[in-house]
């Protein structure tokens, strides 16, 4: 079983109804919300597979390709609503210098 699970990729699984339920997830956010939060999503995609991304790049991003307000409080939120549906982690690290917390994108 562990080397079908590691051999086989999502989109080459039997099981349509799990296609199905990730792509319900990424129409409701293109749905619900004014900024197109499944473009954020997809932009994830520019960044190597399974690695830190800097939540301040997202910002930086995402304000410049959508006009996004500066202070990053939509950015923020659309990093919230991602999380919230599972499509993205979001961990807290602490460093010595400043800034003196980080979050980052998994």
């Amino acid at each position: 079983m562990k080397e079908r699970l590691q051999s086989q990729s999502i989109l080459e699984a039997s099981n349509p109804d799990l296609l199905f339920r990730l792509q319900q997830s990424l129409d409701i956010l293109e749905n619900k919300f004014s900024i197109n939060e499944k473009e954020c999503f997809m932009d994830l995609g520019l960044f190597p597979e399974d690695q830190r991304i800097p939540v301040a790049a997202l910002i930086d991003m995402w304000a410049e390709l959508y006009n996004l307000n500066e202070d990053g409080s939509n950015a923020m939120s659309i990093v919230h609503d991602l999380a919230t549906r599972n499509l993205i982690n979001v961990i807290v690290t602490r460093y010595m210098s400043s800034p003196p917390f980080s979050l980052l994108v998994i």
